[in-house]
């Protein structure tokens, strides 16, 4: 079935009010990026990646990969049986994606499906936090909980937040656009601390870069422009949030944002129906645009286990079924380890 985007629109504001926006201008870069071999980052602390496979300290070789053979276009969509999700996906261990589906759902790559946590709302953002457990990110309660990766246990991390986008930081603290600001979540205590109050946006879905320097921001309700901040070595912001690109989509919702690790940005924006890529230096292409069918609100690169690919993004159409299918980009997430 296909939403009209005034009702669509209208829902969004069901679930928060966004502030206004004001104009402000920032610098982008005017060249080509992404076109030559990088290396991801030994980690520096013991943490979980976006598929919940726990790092090393120090240990992992840095992974190499030739940027120069990014694909400009993606290959075509399929559909996952038995996968299930609303805004967001991820991937556990034991070679299963997680989303929700009047609770949280796990299927494998092959068509079966079951019940993990039927406690758990209907969430936007979920990342994996250093014990092994999932943080999710309710829409109903506007709270963080903690699911325990085991049993499928529900517990409060924090309260009243209201996180969309949600990101485990390699320090293990949750990093979360609230379609207003940018907070950081202790998962042990719920202290909250706010990073980013920028009166020229609201932030909603976020990303690091793959070294951690840098925290890419779309956008609720905004203009079309896409936002990055630096970091200093506690993932502190560094000056004041500037525009890394321009135009990406007309500026409804930036519901999905994801960086591979060439350090591309993938960015989903609602408006324009279109999934985007930005290099690093801020040029902005179209990847795919999506027909009135499909619209991919979250996005998770496989796990490579148990048939996953790793070389792939999975995203959920909340508004289809809560369906899941999966493209073919041709590069891995900054994450990826093999």
């Amino acid at each position: 079935m296909s939403f009209p985007l005034l009702g669509r629109v209208l829902l969004g504001f069901g679930l928060v009010s966004a502030s206004a926006c004001q104009s402000g201008k920032g610098p982008h870069g005017p060249g080509p990026g992404g076109t030559t071999p990088t290396t991801t980052p030994t980690p520096t602390t013991t943490t979980e990646d976006d598929t919940g496979t726990p790092g090393t300290t120090g240990t992992t070789p840095p992974y190499e990969f030739d940027c120069t053979t990014v694909p400009n276009t993606t290959g075509s969509m399929t559909p996952i049986d038995a996968a299930r999700g609303s805004y967001d996906l991820t991937f556990d261990t034991d070679g299963n994606i997680l989303g929700w589906d009047n609770g949280l759902m796990k299927a494998d790559y092959y068509g079966n499906g079951q019940m993990f946590s039927p406690p758990v709302n209907n969430l936007q953002g979920m990342d994996w936090l250093p014990d092994g457990d999932l943080v999710v990110a309710e829409i109903d309660t506007r709270a963080l909980i903690r699911v325990n990766h085991k049993t499928g246990g529900v517990s409060l991390i924090s309260t009243d937040v209201g996180a969309y986008g949600v990101k485990v930081g390699p320090d293990g603290m949750i990093y979360t656009g609230t379609d207003d600001n940018v907070v950081r979540v202790d998962p042990v205590t719920g202290e909250r601390t706010l990073l980013i109050d920028d009166p020229r946006f609201n932030a909603r879905s976020i990303d690091f870069s793959p070294d951690f320097t840098k925290l890419y921001m779309g956008t609720y309700f905004g203009d079309g422009r896409f936002w990055v901040v630096d970091l200093d070595a506690n993932l502190n912001p560094i000056g004041d949030p500037v525009v890394f690109a321009e135009n990406v989509g007309n500026g409804t919702e930036h519901d999905a944002v994801g960086v591979d690790i060439c350090g591309n940005v993938l960015v989903v924006d609602y408006g324009t129906l279109t999934l985007y890529r930005i290099t690093p230096d801020g040029q902005r292409s179209v990847l795919l645009e999506f027909s009135d069918e499909h619209y991919g609100h979250g996005i998770a690169w496989g796990s490579g286990i148990g048939g996953w690919k790793t070389h792939s993004i999975y995203m959920p159409e909340p508004w289809f079924g809560n369906t899941v299918f999966e493209i073919d980009v041709g590069v891995p997430s900054r994450s990826f380890v093999p």
